[in-house]
């Protein structure tokens, strides 16, 4: 992703996100049947063709060491993970054509496609997820081993030498999956990138792999990327079920402060077919290329909002924080409208719930603290004297600096001059700050991996993430509770219902307060046919075909 993530010990999840920067079932979750679902794409343009792709500079290819969005991009179209999440936000067959679970949803069993193979010829097998996930575990470079903490043995074979007990491979195309509690979202999990198989020379050629990473997916790498301008895939003929239309994708590779608009005018210049737009050519991109329907689906201006959101937080254990009416009433105090249209000038959306978009039948719920109310503000804190001044932490950026000063006009406009003020952090010691608990106001983010409720509410106030995603050190036996009902739902209508609650318990205690929600500001050429650019920044580019010049 074209943010920083927040180096924790479960780095993949916590996102503290730049301002420059919907499986059926709550969040959506997988048919419950696991049934393999059509890939075709018939009909939705010819094949062949160059497409130009602008990212950021990728740290790595490799689906162990991946972990910005826009690297998952890539790895995700040469690598094939067990499910996928499609442009519906649906969790469906990838590497797997199908899988089940037993009544508690804690034993998981995959069925991998027959016939399928690496790019080099090696066939896909169960024993190709197990060394996958076995590396991610053993290298304590990757960061990718957060996804797999729910699987059974996990610690163990993190702390010690011991194999990863949670995943066996039971034949050459059943992988069964045992975990360490009831996880109804599970195969939501498996979509993940960097849960993607490795063929062998991953491991007898860890250096060489690295380097031209062999993948199982729709597209192969053409070329080692060693920093150079511009990342080529080509079209893997023999990929099951269906091979791409595209005849190759060319990732044109921007960096440094002028990334943006660089990649911009060379959509402009014809250069690139899909690019970020800089804040003030919003507007005049829709006048030039249209606005996509949907939000989502080009060609035009894609803007449709992002499963991610910028909130500030709180140390509930330190007072003032200590007392929820305080905390409500700092919620009351943002001007989230001013703070989306003004300060980032439409590139965001006022947040009002912690699940940042509707997705399957789970309904985000809006925060009734969550309305500009200086009036009510006031009157919760009534007689109460805060400790002055409050700081308000965050880490150093331009967008961070602005919003801060917003929040600390309004708070300090309501509450008395001197009652807030900045603490601004370089940005390498903000995470240790965090996760200490110094701070107890601050800025921060957070961005779902997932379309799953569960990979916002569990990890952000979870009893068991108290000082690494869960910042605001929230315990609440009653909450985890609720957590753990929801996880164990294998009606999807039941479990959104349990998530539902879990938010709106969540947002009356008010540990954190939603500020604004991210959404896309990106432009698709009018070439284009079957792109669509989920709320999870994710593009299917197997489904993806150019019109064929006049």
């Amino acid at each position: 992703m074209s943010r920083p993530r927040l180096a924790t010990a479960a780095t993949a999840a916590l996102a503290l996100l730049l301002a420059a920067c919907p499986s059926d079932g709550p969040g959506p979750q997988p048919d419950p049947t696991g049934q393999p679902t059509s890939t075709t794409t018939d009909g939705a343009g010819p094949i062949g063709g160059t497409f130009y792709y602008s990212v950021t500079p990728p740290r790595s290819l490799d689906p162990a060491y991946a972990t910005d969005v826009e690297d998952q991009q890539i790895v995700a179209q040469v690598f094939d993970s067990l499910t996928a999440v499609n442009a519906d936000l649906r969790v469906v067959p990838a590497a797997a054509e199908r899988w089940e679970s037993n009544p508690e949803s804690t034993v998981f069993t995959f069925h991998l496609r027959e016939g399928a193979t690496f790019h080099d010829g090696e066939p896909v097998t169960a024993d190709s997820f197990v060394r996958a996930w076995q590396r991610i575990l053993d290298d304590q470079r990757s960061l990718a081993h957060f996804h797999l903490r729910d699987v059974r043995g996990y610690d163990d074979a993190r702390a010690t030498d011991q194999p990863f007990s949670g995943a066996v491979a039971i034949d050459p195309l059943t992988l069964q999956v045992t975990l360490a509690g009831p996880m109804a979202d599970f195969p939501a999990v498996v979509s993940y990138p960097a849960l993607a198989p490795v063929p062998s020379a991953a491991i007898d050629q860890p250096d060489g792999f690295e380097d031209l990473p062999v993948g199982n997916g729709p597209f192969v790498l053409a070329e080692p990327w060693q920093g150079s301008e511009a990342i080529r895939v080509r079209r893997f003929d023999a990929y099951k079920p269906t091979v791409a239309r595209l005849d190759e994708i060319v990732f044109k590779v921007y960096g440094g402060d002028t990334a943006i608009a660089t990649a911009y005018r060379d959509f402009q210049q014809g250069l690139v077919d899909f690019a970020p737009v800089p804040p003030d050519q919003l507007e005049a991109a829709v006048t030039a290329y249209g606005r996509s329907e949907d939000g989502y689906t080009g060609p035009g201006l894609i803007d449709g909002p992002l499963l991610a959101s910028y909130f500030y937080g709180f140390n509930i254990e330190t007072p003032p924080f200590d007392d929820p009416d305080v905390r409500r009433a700092f919620s009351l105090l943002v001007d989230r409208t001013a703070i989306a249209e003004e300060i980032l000038e439409g590139t965001r959306l006022p947040a009002t719930s912690l699940v940042a978009a509707p997705i399957g039948p789970y309904q985000p719920q809006p925060c009734r603290w969550c309305e500009y109310d200086p009036a009510q503000a006031t009157a919760l804190i009534g007689d109460r004297e805060l400790p002055t001044p409050i700081e308000l932490w965050l880490y150093e950026s331009e967008a961070n600096e602005r919003i801060g000063a917003r929040v600390v006009r309004d708070i300090n406009a309501a509450l008395g001059a001197g009652t807030v003020r900045v603490h601004a952090v370089d940005p390498d010691d903000y995470a240790g700050a965090l996760r200490s608990g110094a701070p107890a106001f601050f800025l921060t983010g957070w961005a779902a991996d997932y379309p799953t409720p569960d990979n916002i509410l569990h990890p952000l106030f979870s009893t068991e993430t108290i000082g690494a995603e869960n910042l605001s050190r929230f315990n609440s036996p009653e909450l985890q509770l609720m957590l753990e009902t929801a996880r164990m739902q294998p009606d999807l209508t039941a479990r959104a219902t349990a998530y539902e609650q879990a938010e709106q318990f969540v947002l009356e205690a008010m540990p954190v307060v939603p500020i604004v929600q991210y959404r896309h500001t990106r432009v698709v050429a009018s070439r284009v046919r079957g792109f669509v650019y989920t709320a999870l920044k994710t593009v299917d580019m197997a489904r993806v075909s150019l019109e064929a010049a006049a």
